[in-house]
């Protein structure tokens, strides 16, 4: 069974920002993809009327996901004046660099949820 580890998060658009953030995510997209060579995915989406972002990050383990914390934490504190989070949810235990992030954003009024207890699974294309 494939032990994967899944970062969900949302985020709203800021006030003016909406039309930004497609291209936002692009270029995110581009700089987890050039810099994180452990990362299985990214993945991003939109509501209809483009106000919300979903983001999925797909990695093999916590590890590596906090390793995306520590490289793109400049990026991730830019992006903050275009979104504000509205959730998170992480599918795996989280390692220690993630866990003071969902504490943060915990205490910031954020919900948080966490199912640390993979149950099936696989990897590829059936």
């Amino acid at each position: 069974m494939s032990e994967a580890f899944i970062f969900v998060s949302r985020h709203r658009a800021q006030e003016g920002k909406v039309a930004d953030l497609p291209a936002l995510a692009r270029e995110y997209a581009a700089f987890v993809r050039s810099h994180e060579p452990d990362a299985l995915g990214y993945h991003a989406f939109t509501s209809e009327d483009g106000t919300e972002l979903t983001q999925i990050h797909l990695y093999p383990d916590a590890g590596a996901m906090d390793h995306h914390l520590k490289v793109a934490h400049e990026w991730i504190g830019q992006a903050a004046l275009s979104v504000e989070t509205i959730a998170i949810t992480v599918l795996g235990t989280p390692g220690p660099v993630l866990g003071e992030a969902l504490r943060a954003n915990e205490e910031a009024g954020v919900p948080v949820t966490v199912m640390p207890r993979p149950v099936a699974g696989f990897d590829g294309v059936a």
